[in-house]
């Protein structure tokens, strides 16, 4: 079995999962209101109303509505008001997908502002849709909540027409399974902005040659964003390779599994006593961190986390169907598998296919345990 040591607190939310069972990546932050895998239900509200007047917002609008409903856990109201980023309300929703640009006209004010700016950074969704990156002009912190904004000064985008749409993180649990698809629509050119983000889908330019992110994800504080600059009319939003995409990414910016059904799986933590003294490893608390940045966690797949204390389950037959266990514990003489019994039933799960991670001093096996073990 591959291992991987880690150290205290500052590492807790990096390790692997070894055999099977789910594997994460070190340091993808956190994000994401708390939503469960389990979870199954994601108010949002689609925020319209103004638009460059090239864009019919009263037909889009409506038009994106619809295809988001056609996945049954999203509950999707539209409002046409960009003002109502400033109220109280928004904190009814867990997504809220911008659909508006302010063109020549001024943007929704500094209460909208500020309001917006504490919902995404206390873990509200958003969704940006086509010229969103336009809204809000002259506020630097927009750019940072949406990762890429619009340039005035750069070409628009290419001439309306087809092009397709290809993935680039197969990976990503949005983009997991989707094909490359040919749309109508605009090729934005236009987006300008250097912070880190995740690039899922691009588009070649046919008058450049360049290529250019077409949906794409980052976070703002707590909260998911996902960034797409397709939808420039009725016809782009009811492609059916861009509806996925839009639905998918407005299920992941609310904290749901982007394709419904996907079955969570399934993570036993086993954390032990302190050993060293309160306050040196409270190996319960590592396990919550974990847990809680885990479940925040933007590129990784639905997970169901159960934490037994004392480094063991009352029940070990609740471990029978995990994906995988975690082990936060101390080692050798300390360690949770120093009982006969307890290493028996780990072999045997490990022998199935199940995940396991050892943190800290937990790779230390127990004498007996080393050619299990050390591996």
């Amino acid at each position: 079995m591959a291992r991987r040591r880690t150290h205290g607190a500052q590492a807790v939310c990096s390790f692997v999962v070894v055999r099977g069972g789910v594997r994460t990546g070190p340091g993808v932050g956190s994000c994401g209101r708390k939503v469960e895998a389990e979870t199954e239900t994601c108010k949002v509200v689609i925020v319209t109303g103004i638009d460059y007047p090239g864009h019919k917002w009263k037909e889009t609008a409506p038009a994106l509505a619809d295809q988001l409903r056609k996945d049954p856990r999203l509950a999707v109201d539209v409002v046409d008001k960009p003002e109502f980023l400033a109220s109280e309300k928004l904190r009814d929703y867990q997504v809220a997908v911008l659909h508006f640009m302010n063109w020549e006209t001024p943007d929704p004010g500094e209460p909208a502002r500020q309001n917006l700016a504490r919902f995404v950074r206390e873990g509200g969704g958003v969704v940006a849709v086509h010229f969103a990156c336009g809204a809000f002009q002259g506020w630097p912190e927009f750019e940072k909540i949406v990762g890429r904004i619009w340039n005035p000064k750069l070409r628009g985008h290419d001439p309306y027409g087809a092009f397709e749409v290809r993935m680039t993180d197969v990976d990503h649990p949005i983009t997991r399974g989707l094909q490359p698809f040919t749309i109508t629509d605009e090729l934005y050119t236009c987006l300008a902005g250097d912070l880190p983000i995740q690039v899922l889908a691009e588009s070649t330019s046919k008058v450049d040659g360049k290529n250019y992110a077409m949906a794409f994800t980052l976070s703002y504080g707590k909260g998911r964003v996902f960034h797409s600059p397709l939808g420039h009319d009725v016809g782009a939003f009811n492609n059916p390779g861009a509806a996925e995409l839009f639905r998918r990414g407005c299920a992941w910016a609310g904290g749901l599994a982007p394709v419904p059904g996907t079955k969570a799986r399934k993570v036993a933590f086993l954390a032990a006593a302190p050993s060293h003294g309160e306050g040196t490893h409270d190996w319960d608390e590592y396990a919550r961190l974990v847990k809680d940045c885990l479940l925040r966690a933007p590129n990784i797949e639905p997970l169901h986390i159960e934490i037994h204390d004392d480094a063991w389950p009352a029940n070990p037959a609740v471990l029978d169907d995990a994906d995988a266990i975690v082990f936060f514990a101390d080692g050798r003489d300390s360690h949770p598998l120093k009982e006969p019994r307890r290493l028996a039933k780990i072999r045997e799960l490990a022998k199935r296919g199940t995940g396991l991670a050892f943190l800290h001093y937990s790779i230390d096996p127990p004498e007996g345990a080393q050619p299990d073990l050390t591996a």
